[in-house]
């Protein structure tokens, strides 16, 4: 059956609920403001705990919205996305990732290369047979843009790219997103995104909007953060052309 248009879809948002970080707007006020931008699925993705319930989801229904459970975990200083897992609070590790893993779920690699913690590159390397997918991360712009070595990898493991905004404010939404070709349900997103059957849509920030958001997203770590990235960025630079 040939679908009539894709689904605009963002498979990383954090929100108020996440214990690990400080979020100003509520998981209904992210639902809102997905709704206001057009958003058709989306998953909250909390470090370490899983918020779904099903009065969100009813509340992100009556919006248009399919709201699939999600969760971030943190493993050795990475992060894994675990999408449509049921309780994946109990996961723990990759190998619970890989005994626990069935057809309707998906395992994204969050912002593997991005130069500060917890980036999962080092799993991504390692442990690719985790993942089913790679992020294209909103946070870049036309100079500095980690997601680069992310794609080479992506197409090295023939795994898809899937573009989200990683929100940690509301400002963040709607920059990078993913257009899934399929019908508006948990199972059929996912076979989708395994399948390959989406669109990344993306566009670059403005440096002061990039550097705004670190610094609204980190506060006291920004300055080292900032300084991370121009870091990294130089050492990239400095490498030889066939090395890149």
């Amino acid at each position: 059956m040939e679908l009539a248009r894709p689904l605009k879809a963002d498979l990383h948002i954090h929100t108020g609920d996440d214990i690990y970080d400080n979020i100003a707007y509520s998981s209904k006020g992210l639902i809102d403001e997905a709704a206001r931008q057009c958003f058709e699925v989306i998953s909250i993705t909390n470090h370490d705990c899983d918020f779904y319930t099903e009065e969100l989801y009813e509340y992100a229904r009556e919006q248009g919205i399919l709201l699939i459970r999600g969760m971030e975990l943190t493993y050795d200083k990475q992060h894994i996305l675990l999408i449509n897992f049921d309780d994946a609070a109990s996961i723990n590790t990759p190998e619970d990732v890989i005994s626990r893993k069935k057809e309707e779920n998906l395992v994204i690699a969050p912002h593997p290369y991005f130069p500060w913690a917890p980036s999962c590159g080092r799993l991504l390397n390692s442990r690719p047979e985790l993942f089913d997918a790679v992020e294209y991360a909103h946070l870049y712009n036309k100079s500095i843009n980690f997601n680069r070595k992310a794609v080479r990898r992506a197409a090295e493991l023939g795994l898809p790219m899937v573009g989200t905004s990683d929100s940690h404010t509301l400002d963040q939404l709607g920059y990078t997103y993913t257009l899934i070709h399929a019908e508006k349900t948990p199972e059929s997103v996912v076979a989708a995104v395994k399948a390959g059957r989406v669109e990344l849509v993306t566009r670059p920030m403005t440096l002061a909007a990039f550097l705004w958001i670190i610094a609204k997203m980190k506060y006291g770590s920004a300055v080292r953060i900032i300084g991370d990235v121009f870091h990294r960025l130089s050492q990239e630079r400095a490498l030889p052309v066939n090395n890149r």
